[in-house]
């Protein structure tokens, strides 16, 4: 009688396993941003279907690479790679925001500017067993950025050198005001 009831247990608890386990992978493979997991030597254990797409990599191909050769990065101001993530990121131990001025180089060549996170992957005595890599393509957002500020700068410059009444639209109170005369 015990051991039929151990057994039960058993296989309850391996169906809530299995059920947690589907339920992860279904979220890993949904979330919008790019993930990318390593071990603790940097060589990729998983990647999701938006880094796949983002650096131009399968996971079949990138699996048990280095996460230097699939995640190619490098800073947007100076051109220069960002080297050792993975060791970095051991070193500290902690999450650590990157630059939103990172731009991952794809596979087939094509350059997007990223904002990033990188995190260790520890286990439950807090020994760390590799990292964990998110990461969004956020190009089009820099470049609207850049160019409302264009705009703007011109903007400054057109009303400091004119002598007449500027009037502006203002869209959230649907009204004219004078910025300027």
């Amino acid at each position: 009688y015990l051991l039929s009831r151990e057994i039960k247990r058993v296989l309850r608890i391996s169906k809530e396993l299995m059920l947690q386990k589907e339920h992860l992978g279904i979220t890993l493979e949904s979330i919008g941003e790019g993930l990318i997991t390593t071990d603790n030597d940097g060589k990729i254990i998983y990647m999701n279907p938006a880094a796949e797409y983002l650096t131009g990599w399968t996971n079949r191909e990138a699996k048990n690479k280095t996460l230097q050769s699939i995640y190619d990065v490098i800073n947007e101001e100076t051109g220069l790679p960002f080297k050792n993530i993975t060791n970095n990121i051991r070193q500290k131990g902690k999450s650590v925001k990157l630059e939103t001025n990172t731009i991952l180089r794809s596979k087939n060549g094509e350059n997007r500017i990223i904002s990033n996170n990188k995190s260790p992957l520890m286990d439950l005595d807090g020994n760390v067993l590799g990292a964990v890599l998110i990461f969004n393509d956020i190009t089009h957002s820099k470049r609207n950025e850049e160019k409302i500020k264009k705009a703007i700068e011109r903007y400054e410059i057109l009303s400091r050198a004119t002598s007449d009444t500027i009037w502006d639209w203002d869209i959230i109170e649907d009204s004219y005001q004078c910025c300027f005369r």
